[in-house]
């Protein structure tokens, strides 16, 4: 993995210890969530583009307003 690995790495186990699996392909990680991710750990991960290529998951709970709920950023 490239720059910042270490701050991947974690987000990584963040998402594995909440059912999330995830294959590295070259230098890049693939994260597959069953489940809905928290929003902060989805949007950090987003952020890590030069590392984290694909992020399959469950589309969270939205509130009336198409916003993830409030249990979602837990």
């Amino acid at each position: 993995m490239g720059r910042g690995s270490v701050n991947v790495a974690h987000l990584v186990a963040e998402a594995e210890a909440r059912g999330a699996m995830f294959s590295t392909r070259g230098n890049r990680v693939h994260v597959s969530a069953s489940k809905p991710l928290p929003v902060k750990l989805f949007e950090a991960l987003k952020r890590r583009r030069d590392d984290v290529m694909e992020i399959v998951a469950a589309t969270p709970p939205l509130d009336a307003e198409g916003r993830p709920t409030r249990r979602c950023y837990r």
